[in-house]
């Protein structure tokens, strides 16, 4: 699953919260998150508003939506695909942000949505409007999972988003 962080209508708190819920219902075993990982991942994409648009790389499903890369790197439903009937669980989505919204103006930028809890962070290095000068990270040390609290407030939420994920 997948939630825009600036999503106007449902706050992407409510999809932290259920994420967070299956994770405590699957928590039986030594590491929850990570078994939750093994059949249900959620990607939070900066800047993208309720089902796409907004400022940020808000093109992630492929060549329907405003003609994005046809691929599984790029692609949710392609990414879903290849988990299913591969195997190959995705670890990040690369989505585009188009000049104008419009690919014939070219890609302004690129950036990876990282599976919770990791977030994606600048190398330091390389050219800012490409998705592969980030890295996913997180700064969770928690054994037993990520919780809601790990991120701040929803306005710190944002901020940061802003911060990380925008040239």
């Amino acid at each position: 699953m997948y939630h825009g962080l600036a999503d106007p209508f449902v706050s992407p708190r409510g999809s932290l919260d259920y994420y967070t819920a299956v994770i405590g219902a699957n928590g039986r075993g030594p590491n929850p998150a990570k078994d939750t990982q093994s059949f249900a991942r959620l990607f939070l994409a900066p800047g993208v508003t309720h089902c796409g648009g907004g400022p940020g790389a808000n093109v992630f499903n492929g060549p329907d939506n405003l003609g994005g890369p046809e691929d599984p790197d790029h692609d949710v439903f392609l990414a879903l695909r290849q988990w299913v009937e591969n195997g190959v669980a995705p670890t990040r989505i690369i989505g585009t942000k188009y000049v104008g919204d419009k690919p014939a103006n070219g890609v302004a930028f690129t950036r990876p949505m990282c599976a919770y809890p990791h977030l994606a962070r600048y190398r330091g290095v390389g050219d800012t409007t490409d998705a592969s000068s980030f890295v996913c990270v997180t700064d969770n040390n928690d054994s037993n999972g990520p919780i809601i609290a790990d991120f701040g407030t929803h306005d710190t939420l944002l901020g940061y988003a802003d911060l990380l994920f925008f040239p």
